[in-house]
């Protein structure tokens, strides 16, 4: 639990153990001082019984006990004795006569059980007493909680009651009835018992700083209070007369539904807002990784990453392209091959020194390229900073410094050669006086061999005599400083060079600058300095070596100086610190998990979201594979994308699967994986972005559920439509039997095939599997069907010839269109064939486009001429009329041949609405 909500937390539980401890001492006042309006806050209302005082007085005080480290066996003592009251009390209403009703005062409002508190009174305290008993007791914290959680239902549910005026909730009779205050005071005291359990049950996912934790903080409370307002405003309404009952509670429910979209939509806004920073924060991570390794790949510095213990775990390309090894022959201790025997002690000793101290790992050591050649490198590192869990690791350079160890040996070699061909020469002078000439040419010859080699070198050099004389100045050193050989004294280094502390930027007194260290005969080991001068107004870094200069008989002659430029090692060092803090940070402080995971599927690295996600700490899941916590039916699925992300298949993908969390239920997440390859392609480790939709999926769950129940629902109304139809036409037959005139008989029939097409819509939809519209070709087909018995047709002399393609049809469009066919084939067989004539029926059903067309044409008499639908005087054709155009639809009669009825409207009646509108 964050630091703030802790301490609101323990704060509210404060506030709320004195509240309730106020509450008790103020109606003990009002019974002490004989004052009604404590006892009962308002006339009329249920007193507050003493020993309910006395109860919340001790509830309270145990409750601000319980918050302190060194008080909790005194709550816990504290929350037994309300225990204890409220167990005698219930020795009362069973018969057993303890004395606890009138042990301090007698209420004379009360006359069957006086003093007593209420049954409810005595239930809360020894559910809310209990619960206070068993606070910080391990993983007991379900009872508590579920405990307070039932006296928070109760004491809500009283005050519910009260707000909407129920008697019966709360007044049973007098000495059963429970206060005001007392039901306000149990609401506070279960609120303080539910706050006292943090980081666990309810209260750990409400301060949880997850999204499930925010979403319940956004949630809970318009959950809880929004439909009791509403509720209350509702019934203010009514009372007032402004509405009635069916008004009140179709208002009731818009305003609840309203309340909910509103605060659902906005919640689905933040998450969809959470979700794209989310993304965008990956894709940084991934940019930011791919840029620091491209960084490292284009350094000339062998750059390598090792754990405290030596296990290496990383290498630049440089390092590969230089001992022509791969990165799985060098990774964990594999590298100590390409070093030198020779240097293998020293550099472990210097290693573990600097693992010890902390202090930066320095070394000279050979390292063995592809030739099988050692060349000399300078290697340092650095300890990275740590997240405070696993192993400390170093970030490490390797820097060639063969050329200079090459040049200092030759230095050193000429040097001892001179001084001795001197001392020979100054022996031999008298005896061999004509060979001084030679000797003068050799050393000048070998003078000139020096200096060739002074300025070929990569590296700055420069050589002062005894006094501080600058006596050698090479072409690099004039180049890194940016001036030539000065005859200045080494006081004047500093301000002539412009050679400054790499850290304070201050001049850098003499005595600290390395060549004149040599001249007193120290050896000054890669020394840092910062050059800025008017060659160099932006300044640079440089490293310095300085070592004294010797002769034969060990006299110091002078000292010498080699320094090379590491300004841009030194950027490229800070901006991978830099890179590497954003993605650390990134990929600790991502609302969702995050987590780096080997090949073989085992953790590498989590992050804290990922940990709080699964229920188990960082340590716990390094020791185990994502395979052990996937729910088994979900693992193939899993593993065979990993295996086509391996294959090079694809480069990531996405899926739904359920971890199980350390408590032992389900969790269900959106897995997004990747990988990361080497300069080879070869697999290095994934990456894996988890995001908790375990509400997400129960809310789905639950609206599936709610669906069905509504597509029941609605079969369940088209079934009894049909039947209630099935009843009119049935009613209709019973009543046309009274009749005996054949006019009126036939009424009836036709009002009866009427309903009867109209049932057959709903029986039609009461058997669709999408409730929404129905396959009207096979509903013509039992129309007819029906016609044809209903007017007893003879088959051998009437044809029937359906031509119905599917076209399927809503409910608002089926209806009218079934009475259209009703009324047409009744008229056809009616009175298209009299006098017991042959004839053929003919049906078609088409569907053009977005237009219906339904033909019905008969060879029949045909229909005369001064008929139309629109100057019938029979009501089906006008009938006819009507619907065609409650269906948007145009009518046209053929009389050629019988008559022929065609009747085109749109598909979708919303379609044809919208054209009308226009």
């Amino acid at each position: 639990m964050p630091d703030r909500l802790h301490r609101l937390r323990i704060r509210f539980c404060h506030a709320s153990g004195v509240f309730v401890a106020l509450m008790g001492s103020l109606g003990l006042l009002g019974w002490i001082l004989d004052i009604a309006a404590l006892r009962s806050i308002l006339p009329g209302l249920a007193t507050m019984k003493p020993n309910t005082c006395i109860a919340f007085i001790l509830a309270g005080f145990a409750l601000f006990l319980l918050q302190q480290a060194n008080s909790k066996h005194l709550g816990k003592f504290v929350a037994l004795i309300v225990v204890l009251i409220s167990v005698l009390s219930l020795l009362e209403y069973a018969g057993v006569q303890v004395g606890i009703d009138e042990l301090l005062f007698e209420d004379p409002e009360s006359t069957t059980a006086p003093g007593r508190m209420s049954l409810a009174t005595t239930i809360f305290f020894l559910l809310l007493g209990t619960a206070l008993a068993f606070l910080h007791r391990g993983l007991d914290f379900y009872i508590p909680q579920g405990l307070a959680a039932l006296g928070f239902l109760g004491s809500s549910l009283t005050l519910i009651a009260y707000l909407y005026g129920v008697d019966d909730l709360y007044r049973v009779a007098p000495f059963s009835s429970i206060s005001l205050h007392t039901a306000a005071s149990f609401f506070i005291l279960s609120l303080g018992v539910l706050a006292a359990c943090p980081d666990r049950g309810l209260i750990g996912l409400l301060a949880s700083s997850g999204q499930g934790g925010i979403l319940a903080r956004r949630l809970l409370p318009v959950a809880f209070l929004g439909p009791i307002f509403l509720g209350w405003l509702r019934l203010l309404g009514q009372r007032q007369g402004w509405y009635g009952l069916e008004f009140g509670v179709a208002l009731f429910a818009l305003s609840t539904v309203a309340m909910f979209t509103v605060f659902i939509l906005w919640t689905a806004i933040w998450i969809e807002r959470t979700d794209r920073e989310r993304r965008q924060i990956a894709l940084t991570l991934k940019q930011n990784d791919r840029h620091v390794r491209e960084l490292m790949d284009s350094l000339p510095q062998l750059i390598w990453i090792c754990r405290s213990d030596g296990y290496c775990e990383f290498f630049s390309r440089q390092w590969m392209e230089y001992t022509g090894a791969t990165e799985e022959e060098h990774l964990g201790f594999g590298w100590a091959d390409v070093v030198n025997p020779d240097d293998r002690v020293i550099a472990t000793e210097r290693w573990n020194r600097s693992v010890a101290t902390g202090e930066p790992y320095e070394a000279e050591i050979r390292i063995r390229d592809k030739s099988k050649t050692y060349r000399w490198f300078k290697a340092g590192a650095t300890l990275l900073p740590s997240s405070g869990t696993g192993p400390r690791k170093w970030i490490g350079t390797n820097t060639d410094i063969d050329d200079r160890k090459r040049a200092e040996s030759q230095l050193r070699e000429l040097n001892a050669t001179l001084e001795q061909k001197v001392i020979e020469r100054t022996v031999a002078a008298e005896e061999r006086s004509g060979a001084l000439a030679a000797s003068e040419a050799a050393f000048r010859n070998q003078s000139r061999v020096m200096n060739s080699i002074l300025q070929s070198m990569g590296e700055g050099v420069a050589v002062a005599d005894r006094d501080g004389t600058l006596t050698i100045f090479n072409k690099e050193a004039e180049h890194i400083l940016g001036l030539g050989l000065k005859e200045i004294h080494a006081t004047e280094w500093s301000d002539t060079y412009g050679l400054f502390d790499p850290t304070t930027k201050q001049p850098c007194p003499v005595e600290k600058l390395p060549l004149y260290r040599a001249l007193l005969g120290e050896v000054a080991n890669d020394c840092e300095l910062f050059v800025r001068n008017p060659r160099h107004p932006e300044g640079r870094y440089i490293i310095v070596t300085g070592r004294p200069i010797f002769s034969e008989l060990g006299v110091l002659e002078g000292g010498v100086a080699v320094f090379r430029d590491v300004t841009a090692r030194r950027q490229a060092d800070e901006e991978l610190r830099e890179s590497r803090e954003r993605f650390q940070n990134a990929f600790e402080h991502t609302s969702n998990g995050m987590a780096l995971l080997s090949v073989d599927g085992r953790w590498l690295k989590v992050n804290s979201a990922l940990c709080r996600i699964v229920g188990r700490t960082s340590e716990e899941l390094l020791a185990t594979t994502f395979q052990a916590i996937t729910h088994p039916e979900d693992l193939e699925p899993d593993l065979q994308y990993a295996r086509k992300l391996l294959a090079g298949e694809i480069s990531n993908y996405q899926i739904e699967k359920r971890y199980f969390h350390k408590d032992g239920h389900i969790v269900w997440i959106i897995l997004n994986g990747s990988i990361v390859r080497d300069t080879q392609g070869k697999p290095l480790y994934c990456i894996a972005h988890v995001q908790d939709i375990t509400e997400r999926k129960l809310t789905e769950e639950r609206m599936l559920a709610s669906l069905e129940e509504k597509q029941v629902l609605l079969r369940e109304i088209h079934h009894r439509v049909k039947n209630n139809l099935q009843v009119i036409s049935s009613l209709l037959d019973l009543q046309s039997q009274y009749s005996k005139d054949p006019a009126t008989v036939e009424m009836f029939r036709e009002s009866q095939n009427r309903v009867r097409s109209m049932a057959l819509v709903h029986e039609r939809l009461y058997q669709s599997e999408t409730l929404a519209n129905i396959d009207f070709a096979n509903y013509l087909g039992d129309l007819v069907g029906y016609l044809s018995s209903t007017y007893r047709v003879d088959t051998g002399m009437i044809h029937f010839e359906l031509d119905l393609e599917p076209v399927h049809l809503s409910i608002d469009s089926a209806v009218p269109c079934g009475l259209l066919v009703n009324e047409l084939v009744s008229n056809c067989l009616k009175y298209a064939f009299p006098n017991q004539r042959e004839g053929n029926v003919w049906l078609s059903l088409v569907q053009t486009g977005d237009d219906v067309i339904l033909t019905v044409q008969d060879d029949g008499v045909g229909l005369a001429e001064e008929i139309t639908l629109r100057n019938s005087k029979t009501f089906g054709l006008r009938l006819v009329a009507a619907l065609t155009e409650q269906l948007h639809g145009v009518v046209k009669i053929d009389r050629t041949q019988g008559t022929s009825v065609q009747i085109t409207f749109p598909a979708m009646r919303d379609k044809a609405k919208k054209a009308t509108q226009k």
